[in-house]
């Protein structure tokens, strides 16, 4: 298979990102400068056009990157992949505070976040979990973070979970000691499902937001 094209929507994130600095002048030589480039995948598998595999590199580095010269070593993906987070960490201006905290946050909530969807697919969660989803929205407003794309991104996850916890909450759902289940018609179930994807795909990309800033 040839060349996936990346969409138009993709390369802007990128360049907007970048600021069209590239990751390896910026990490190698500490040069913040616009500079004139493509968009590199950095596992050099064109089909593989996700966010997290694109960066932005000056022409010079790019050819080299991709570049199989026997002659010396190249630049790994690891380099193009620290480098990219680097940068980004400084066009976004994450402070040391900012970053301590986020990796607090992100040590605390790590699994709470990998199995976030299990019991809201079942149509019926433990009063527990229940629980425990409204305790760490609370506990989110505990944390303090300078960024205000940092900001941004947790009001967006706990805006999703207040909307899914709400769901659980009307009278489509009934309550007992152990559980909250749905007990409404089965053809309003395809509805709270989708209100559910919906909700959850916008936590999980808000939280890997999060964690591409470490």
């Amino acid at each position: 298979m040839g060349r996936v094209s990346i969409s138009k929507k993709t390369q802007n994130q990128i360049l907007m990102e970048s600021k069209r600095r590239c990751a390896l002048c910026f990490g190698i030589d500490g040069n913040f400068s616009e500079k004139k480039g493509q968009i590199a995948h950095i596992d050099q598998n064109n089909e593989n056009s996700n966010e997290s595999n694109l960066a932005w590199l000056c022409l010079e580095h790019h050819d080299a990157f991709d570049s199989k010269t026997s002659q010396s070593k190249n630049y790994t993906k690891e380099e193009v992949v620290n480098y990219k987070k680097s940068l980004i960490l400084k066009i976004k201006n994450l402070s040391e505070n900012d970053q301590s905290q986020l990796r607090g946050f992100i040590n605390k909530y790590d699994v709470f976040f990998r199995y976030i969807d299990e019991p809201i697919y079942d149509f019926r969660i433990e009063v527990e979990e229940y629980n425990e989803i409204k305790s760490a929205i609370l506990d989110f407003s505990m944390f303090y973070f300078e960024s205000k794309d940092v900001k941004v991104y947790l009001d967006e996850i706990s805006n999703s979970l207040n909307r899914i916890l709400g769901i659980y909450d009307n009278y489509d759902y009934e309550r007992n000691q152990s559980f909250i289940h749905y007990v409404g018609e089965q053809g309003c179930r395809d509805k709270y499902k989708d209100l559910c994807t919906a909700e959850l795909e916008n936590i999980i990309s808000n939280y890997n937001k999060l964690r591409e800033l470490i």
